[in-house]
């Protein structure tokens, strides 16, 4: 790990998945102009593998990557249970042990 100067933090990154890039495209902007995510990225054309009612599924999704602090993660996630396509949004929070202190003070600026 690089040591340089990091801070303790309580930036997260979540994770979701759509099935069509407009979606995701609509959901990003509604979350940077909600103050909700920091900056968003959208990976696109990846291939899902996963069972659902007992068959095998192989879908074409894109992922989206989303930077925002750990108090915002009940607003963010309440956001995709009433707007996402998918009758089961996937949402998955990662914690970040660290960041440097002027993303961490960016990130915290743009979200308030």
């Amino acid at each position: 790990m690089l040591k340089t100067e990091a801070t303790v933090t309580n930036l997260v990154v979540c994770l979701t998945t759509f099935g069509k890039m407009r979606h995701a495209e609509k959901s990003a902007a509604a979350l940077i102009e909600r103050k909700l995510a920091a900056c968003v990225h959208i990976i696109p054309k990846m291939k899902s593998f996963y069972e659902w009612d007992g068959v095998l599924q192989k879908e074409s999704e894109v992922l989206m990557l989303m930077k925002t602090t750990a108090d915002l993660t009940e607003q963010l996630q309440e956001y995709f249970q009433e707007n996402h396509p998918y009758e089961v949004p996937e949402f998955i929070v990662l914690s970040c042990s660290e960041a440097s202190p002027a993303y961490l003070e960016w990130v915290n600026q743009v979200t308030r």
